[in-house]
């Protein structure tokens, strides 16, 4: 069984600590694989994160 997740995330640069080099995508792909790390039986096959 595969499960697909799409989300969009707006980001305040206010309140979230942007890099310096102003990419979040290796905080948010390592945010994704902790958040499902402890789900028995649950593997990751891909990541995609995007930003604008």
């Amino acid at each position: 069984m595969k499960v697909k997740i799409m989300a969009t995330l707006i980001i305040d640069p206010e309140e979230y600590p942007i890099p310096s080099d102003g990419d979040v995508t290796e905080d948010f792909e390592d945010y994704m694989r902790e958040l499902f790390h402890d789900l028995e039986g649950v593997k990751i096959s891909h990541i995609k994160i995007l930003t604008e």
